[in-house]
């Protein structure tokens, strides 16, 4: 299977998941190729054939990017260093969960729940510790009771209590000597919160130092479709810098794109005058324009009056 196939079955399961969806890669080395919203909110997707292609710098990327957009960031593949990869089973890039097709399939249309996970050792699965200490204690058993069961120490049996990990084959020889259903499915649709390093303006752009001192957060970005995200209060925006004149159309492309699915505006600013006030869906500033501006209510005025469709304001 190569990558085009990879992400031509990824955007056949968000079609018939019903997810609103866009390709958005504007470069080989873009940390996400695919933006989705499913009903439980934004997804990021980066899709590989073997997922030990992905970098590290593209995994804290994403990682900086899906927690400002508090998305979901799924990595869709087939192999890993070890081979083919098993269904129904989260793998780990990075801290970055990783998932087949069909896992992928399973979860977003068929709404199965994926309970297994890697870790060095074998494969695991999350037990609900509350549910364990009630079955133990109404059976007359003590942790140590349960540790010698399973064949591990006392300090083990008190992590399982506590929501650790454990081992599949252990937590269904549990679930067979208490009686009781203990595996918890993974919660995917949570994973939205990664720590990532803050990076300052200066990071990016000239534009991004000018959109600080106007009093804007900016979280400049290297391996995206945008050069950065901004935001004042509640509201965001992405922003672009637009070098020459094939530069910005291909970004103004995607980024029109990525604002119909994120419905935050987009914006690219320009050298030069603005013969234009928007490309693609994505408004244009000049970089002169930018640079008169004293408060950021000017910039967020001139984004709405050059906003592409007036009946759609952000």
């Amino acid at each position: 299977m190569t990558h085009a196939d990879v992400e031509s079955s990824v955007e056949d399961i968000l079609k018939e998941a019903e997810c609103e969806y866009a390709r958005v890669s504007f470069s080989r080395g873009s940390c996400f190729d695919i933006i989705a919203r499913s009903p439980e909110g934004l997804i990021l997707i980066r899709t590989l054939t073997n997922v030990e292609n992905m970098t590290k710098e593209q995994a804290d990327e994403l990682k900086k990017i899906g927690k400002v957009l508090s998305a979901r960031i799924l990595v869709v593949g087939r192999k890993n260093i070890q081979g083919e990869m098993a269904d129904d089973v989260v793998y780990f890039r990075f801290g970055l969960p990783v998932i087949t097709p069909t896992t992928l399939r399973n979860l977003l249309v068929e709404r199965i729940p994926i309970y297994a996970f890697t870790a060095p050792g074998g494969i695991y699965v999350n037990i609900d510790g509350e549910v364990l200490r009630r079955a133990r204690r109404e059976m007359g058993l003590s942790l140590g009771n349960i540790a010698q069961h399973l064949g591990v120490t006392r300090r083990a049996a008190k992590m399982y209590e506590e929501g650790g990990g454990m081992l599949l084959e252990a937590a269904l020889n549990l679930e067979e000597l208490l009686g009781v259903p203990l595996i918890k499915p993974i919660d995917l649709q949570g994973r939205t919160s990664y720590e990532v390093t803050q990076e300052g303006a200066e990071r990016g752009g000239d534009f991004c130092i000018r959109l600080s001192e106007l009093g804007f957060e900016v979280t400049p970005t290297k391996r995206a479709p945008f050069d950065a995200i901004s935001s004042q209060g509640l509201y965001l925006f992405f922003a672009g810098e637009g070098a020459d004149s094939t530069t910005t159309k291909r970004k103004a492309l995607v980024m029109g794109t990525i604002r119909r699915i994120v419905k935050r505006d987009s914006v690219i600013f320009v050298p030069g005058r603005v013969r234009r006030t928007s490309l693609y869906g994505t408004t244009l500033i000049s970089t002169e324009e930018l640079g008169r501006m004293r408060e950021w209510e000017e910039l967020l005025e001139l984004l709405r009056d050059r906003s592409p469709e007036e009946d759609e304001k952000f």
